[in-house]
C-alpha cells in the first residue's frame, strides 16, 4: 500500500458549538491520508510511553529500551500511520515534546497525538497544554497530523480535539476519518479523572455530521453513515460495562480477552457504580464510530465490541528499568469496511 500525507482544503460545513469552546477547521487545512480499496490500512498505537524524567519511578520510561523496541516495530511493520495515545511526556513541556518529535519524525511515518493527563499538568510557562499545543502546531514536521482545533482554554484546558480524513488514493473519494479526543488529567480538587466535556461532545456532533455531509454526496459509499476511529487517553466507564458484559455473556463480545487479576480485576469490577458516559451515547447516536481505542491503565489490553463498538485498551509501551516489564503494543489493520482486526506484539 502507497502511503501519502496530503492536506485538502476545508470545504467545512460548520454549525453552531457551545460558548466555551471554538473550532479551528476553518481557519486551517483538512488534515488527511490517503488508503487504498482493497488494501489494509495499518495503525501502530504507542501508548504511555511516559518519557521524562517527572515524578516517581514507576512512572518513568526507560527510553532507550522503550525507543529500541519501537524502532524495530516500525521497521518490522511498516506502518500507515501511528497513534501516540496519550501520557507521551512526563510534564517536561514544549522541550520535552521536541525530543518526541524528533524520535518520530525519524521514522518518516505519519503519526498523531493524543494529549494525556501526564503531558501537561501545571500552568507554567512553556508547560501549559497551550504551549505544546501551539508548538505542536507551528513545528513544521513533515509527519505528524496535529491540529488544535477545537479548544476549551478554560479550566478544563482541552487542545486537540480533531480529525483525520481518510480517503482514497486513487479517486479522493471520503472513506472515513479518525477523530482524536483530548481526555482531560486530574481533578486534584475533586480527586477523580475528568471526563469529556459538553463543549467537546457537542463538537464530535457536529464534526461527524460535517464529515458526513461530504460522505453522503459520494456514490458507492460501503456504508450508510461515514465509520470513524476514535482515540482518547483515558478509558470510558463504558469500557468496563463491556467487560462485565462480555466476561456474563451478556450482549458484548470478547476481541481480545484478558485474564484480569488483582489491581485490573477491581478496576474492572469495582466500577458496578459508575455513571454512563454521556461521550459513549453521543457516539451510539451519531451511529459512526466504529470504535474508542486509549490507553491509560497500562496493564490492561482487552478488547470487547458493544452496540457494534470495539472499545479497547493499550498497554504501556513505555517500561521503566524493571526487567520484568515488557515493552508491548497493539498493531491494528483494516480496509474499507472499517472492522479492526488487531494483533499484540511483544519485546522479544
Amino acid at each position: 500500500m502507497k502511503k501519502s500525507l496530503c492536506f485538502l482544503l476545508c470545504f467545512s460545513l460548520l454549525f453552531p458549538l457551545v460558548s466555551c469552546g471554538r473550532s479551528r477547521n476553518e481557519e486551517s487545512e483538512e488534515l488527511s491520508l490517503s488508503m487504498t480499496r482493497g488494501e489494509e490500512f495499518k495503525i501502530i498505537q504507542f501508548a504511555d510511553l511516559h518519557f521524562g524524567t517527572e515524578g516517581e519511578q514507576f512512572h518513568n520510561a526507560d527510553e532507550a529500551r522503550t525507543v529500541g523496541f519501537m524502532n524495530d516495530l516500525v521497521e518490522k511493520e511498516k506502518p500507515d500511520l501511528i497513534v501516540l495515545s496519550g501520557d507521551n511526556i512526563m510534564n517536561t513541556g514544549v522541550e520535552g515534546i521536541k525530543e518526541l518529535i524528533a524520535i518520530m519524525d525519524a521514522y518518516q511515518t505519519p503519526y498523531t497525538l493524543v494529549f494525556g493527563n501526564h503531558d501537561a499538568e501545571t500552568t507554567l510557562p512553556g508547560y501549559r497544554k497551550r504551549d505544546v499545543s501551539d508548538y505542536l502546531e507551528r513545528c513544521d514536521s513533515p509527519w505528524l497530523l496535529y491540529r488544535a482545533g477545537y479548544i476549551e482554554n478554560t479550566a478544563e484546558n482541552r487542545y486537540g480535539n480533531f480529525s483525520i480524513s481518510l480517503t482514497d488514493e486513487e479517486t479522493g473519494a471520503l472513506l472515513g476519518a479518525i477523530v482524536i479526543v483530548d481526555t482531560g488529567t486530574y481533578d486534584y480538587e475533586a480527586g477523580r479523572y475528568q471526563s469529556i466535556t459538553e463543549g467537546q461532545i457537542a463538537w464530535y456532533k457536529n464534526e461527524i455530521v460535517r464529515l458526513n455531509g461530504i460522505y453522503a454526496e459520494q456514490k458507492n459509499n460501503a456504508h450508510e453513515i461515514i465509520p470513524t476511529l476514535t482515540y482518547g487517553h483515558i478509558q470510558l466507564p463504558e469500557h468496563f460495562t463491556a467487560y462485565r458484559k462480555a466476561a456474563d455473556g451478556d450482549g458484548a463480545d470478547f476481541v481480545y480477552r484478558q485474564t484480569l487479576g488483582g489491581w485490573m480485576e477491581n478496576a474492572v469490577f469495582g466500577q458496578e457504580n459508575a455513571e454512563p458516559s454521556p461521550f459513549y451515547t453521543a457516539m451510539k447516536e451519531m451511529g459512526s464510530a466504529k470504535s474508542y481505542l486509549c490507553g491509560h491503565m497500562h496493564g490492561l489490553s482487552y478488547h470487547v465490541k458493544m452496540d457494534g463498538i470495539l472499545l479497547g485498551f493499550c498497554p504501556q509501551i513505555g517500561v521503566s528499568s524493571n526487567r520484568d516489564k515488557v515493552c508491548k503494543t497493539f498493531v491494528y489493520t483494516f480496509d474499507e469496511s472499517f472492522d479492526l482486526r488487531l494483533r499484540l506484539v511483544e519485546e522479544s
